[in-house]
């Protein structure tokens, strides 16, 4: 009996190690202030460029500001 109720959870937990290793690298990404403040050198350029207006940077630079408070946040707790 538990036999077969291995092997038929066998798909799930391969499954459920997957999506976990996805969180995991999307959580380090994300958290990743280098990668951020890329993010908002590259915004600065688009800016310079003239490829946004004031108003569109204004907003993606305080969401991105946020996002690195946030990760240095984080990044300190661990």
């Amino acid at each position: 009996m538990f036999l077969i109720d291995d092997l038929l959870g066998m798909p799930a937990a391969g499954l459920l190690a997957v999506f976990e290793a996805i969180d995991e690298r999307v959580n380090l990404e994300i958290n990743d202030v280098g990668s951020l403040q890329q993010k908002l050198m590259d915004l600065q350029l688009r800016l310079e460029m003239e490829e946004i207006s004031e108003a569109e940077y204004a907003q993606s630079e305080a969401a991105l500001l946020a996002l690195i408070d946030r990760a240095r946040l984080l990044n300190e707790a661990r």
